[in-house]
């Protein structure tokens, strides 16, 4: 206990009607603050504050006692297991406090009030953020995090239900590393994304990867000398210089790059081919010459194969998740409920 942060000497007043004080520390009890908040916006907003402050719980009976004494102390509910910095941006907006709320959240905060959001059903106070953190252009991705923020970003959407789910799912999956799973392991909340979102994104990934691969092969037998021999050079066909294109890239011989790169960064290489240095071919400058032909329909080709690539239907995820036993809002709701109303103060 000597490790909790202590509270401030008064809790901050969210509202001047506030009937019921919220004492929030977070789960590693490493920080705390209290809320004066409004019983009735929360029941509003929340099923399950609702379901928590009906008579029929402790919390309640003390809420309904305070109101018909007209007691000066207001009755205290703590919450032991919840991120303070999320809750207060959650409560702050419930209550239209705009100058306590932050505008520049990163991708592990705004992950955090998805969280707080789910458990406590506040989604419909948050629709205006959902609506910008689930683009998948808007969410805030650090480079140097790539990885770890878009798995949140993943998290997030699925969290809120987003119907842009397969929209964000579709742009992640374009520039996710096919190891992308392996950070997620490691990173706080994303196991509480499903398991089949890993699943269907990896195979999303794989797909592209073969079939990028697969074009840069196909254009191997098109340059084939017995196909499209160089008028210019006849002693290196156009397929030799092909290959030595794709050497200047370390694309071939190993083909190891298909197996390790996102789909995005594949295509990004190939779009260089055209660009190489010393063109081997006189005629290559020539719309006609078979190898730029190749190389322009190579760049064309892939750069479909990354545009259409599909997201996961949140359908799907949700199917998946009800089966695997995962509680519904009901569940939820009676857990919450139960787990506060033994804490009392």
């Amino acid at each position: 206990m000597d490790d909790i942060e202590p509270p401030s000497n008064s809790p901050i007043d969210l509202t001047d009607r506030g009937d019921l004080i919220l004492n929030i520390h977070d789960v590693n009890r490493l920080k705390r603050s209290s809320f004066v908040v409004s019983s009735h916006i929360l029941t509003m907003a929340s099923p399950v504050f609702a379901a928590m402050l009906d008579p029929k719980f402790k919390e309640g009976q003390q809420l309904l006692q305070s109101r018909e004494q007209n007691a000066a102390e207001k009755p205290i509910i703590l919450l032991e297991e919840d991120d303070v910095d999320a809750m207060d941006f959650i409560l702050s907006s419930l209550h239209y406090k705009t100058d306590r709320i932050k505008h520049d959240l990163g991708a592990q905060a705004i992950a955090e009030i998805a969280v707080q959001s789910d458990k406590y059903d506040f989604h419909g106070v948050l629709v205006p953020w959902i609506k910008l953190w689930c683009h998948p252009d808007r969410f805030p991705v650090r480079p140097s995090h790539k990885v770890r923020d878009m798995g949140y970003g993943l998290l997030v959407a699925y969290l809120f239900q987003s119907p842009d789910f397969v929209a964000v799912s579709a742009s992640y999956a374009k520039t996710l590393p096919p190891d992308f799973a392996t950070s997620w392991r490691t990173s706080k909340f994303m196991s509480r994304l499903p398991k089949v979102i890993e699943v269907q994104l990896a195979s999303e990934i794989t797909r592209a990867q073969k079939e990028i691969r697969l074009q840069v092969l196909s254009k191997m037998d098109e340059l084939q000398p017995k196909n499209n021999p160089c008028t210019v050079d006849r002693s290196r066909s156009h397929l030799v210089q092909y290959l030595d294109v794709l050497k200047h890239f370390d694309i071939w011989p190993s083909l190891v790059l298909f197996d390790t790169s996102s789909p995005s960064d594949l295509v990004s290489l190939i779009q260089g081919l055209p660009r190489a240095p010393n063109p081997v071919c006189l005629r290559y400058q020539l719309p006609q010459c078979p190898l730029r032909v190749a190389i322009t329909e190579l760049c064309r080709a892939v750069c479909t194969i990354r545009d259409n690539m599909e997201g996961v239907p949140l359908s799907m995820v949700v199917g998946a998740s009800d089966e695997s036993g995962n509680d519904s809002s009901d569940d939820i709701v009676n857990k919450v409920t139960k787990s506060v109303s033994t804490r009392v103060e």
